[in-house]
């Protein structure tokens, strides 16, 4: 064989090494892709997975491994689904969360430099202007509200959860099961919709002055007579009708009693 020959021979040895080693560092990375997506499936991005409501963290979130725990997830009604305003049962907490929501964003705020956006070590005394550019902002941020989600119950009524909502009561939590938050963009759109309606019942000089005497910005927009966590309480009409036919009932019973 000629020199020329050799030397050919030689590019396709080293080309057939290159494209086989390609081809090995694709496998596992083609085999990532298919795992990750399910086969084609993938999940609903309406339901992400939150970490249990009570107890530790699963060793298969930890480690990565398969995840064949029983899993709750809350099955939503049409009005939850569709409606596009929060469902009575829900209003408490959509306004527990959204008064949480604004004190926690004027919080934060209070350690950022105005300027530089730097983190400070100490708060500082939010100017008025500054107040309501957090609260509103935070108000038209859809992405800000992506927490909130609904959770499945024993009652099958299902609750309300995001920061600053307590948990469900024990008796409802399922046990040995951990639960999936099923929110979405409707969920986002009712708290954002509660974060404006709090903005309506108090003004933003009212609110910081209660953020920084530490006091619950819920107990006035939440908690008072006929608010979400207080509703009135209806009246049925049947109820004094029934009463006053009871009254004439015993006044002709005495009547009857006094001609005997």
């Amino acid at each position: 064989m000629t020199r020329s020959g050799v030397a050919v021979a030689l590019v396709y040895v080293v080309l057939a090494v290159f494209v086989a080693a390609v081809a090995v560092d694709a496998a596992p990375v083609q085999g990532a892709k298919q795992a990750k997506s399910g086969g084609g499936g993938g999940e609903s991005p309406d339901h992400t997975m939150s970490l249990p409501i009570s107890g530790d963290i699963p060793d298969e979130f930890k480690t990565g491994g398969p995840r064949d725990f029983d899993v709750e997830m809350a099955m939503l009604t049409d009005e939850e689904k569709t409606s596009l305003t929060t469902p009575p049962h829900w209003r408490c907490n959509a306004c527990l969360g959204a008064a949480h929501m604004l004190t926690e964003y004027v919080k934060e705020e209070e350690l950022k430099d105005p300027v530089t956006r730097a983190n400070l070590t100490e708060r500082r005394r939010l100017k008025e202007h500054e107040v309501i550019e957090v609260v509103e902002n935070l108000c038209s941020n859809n992405n800000s509200w992506a927490s909130f989600g609904a959770l499945a119950q024993k009652s099958k009524i299902n609750y309300l959860f995001g920061p600053g909502v307590p948990p469900p009561p024990k008796s409802e939590q399922v046990e040995g099961k951990h639960h999936t938050t099923t929110s979405g963009p409707i969920f986002r759109y009712r708290m954002q919709q509660k974060c404006s309606e709090i903005l309506g019942i108090i003004a933003e000089d009212e609110m910081y002055e209660m953020i920084l005497a530490k006091k619950p910005i819920n107990k006035k927009v939440c908690y008072k007579k006929g608010q979400d966590c207080n509703p009135k309480k209806e009246k049925t009409k049947e109820l004094p009708k029934a009463k006053k036919e009871e009254k004439k009932s015993d006044k002709k019973k005495k009547a009857t009693k006094d001609d005997l």
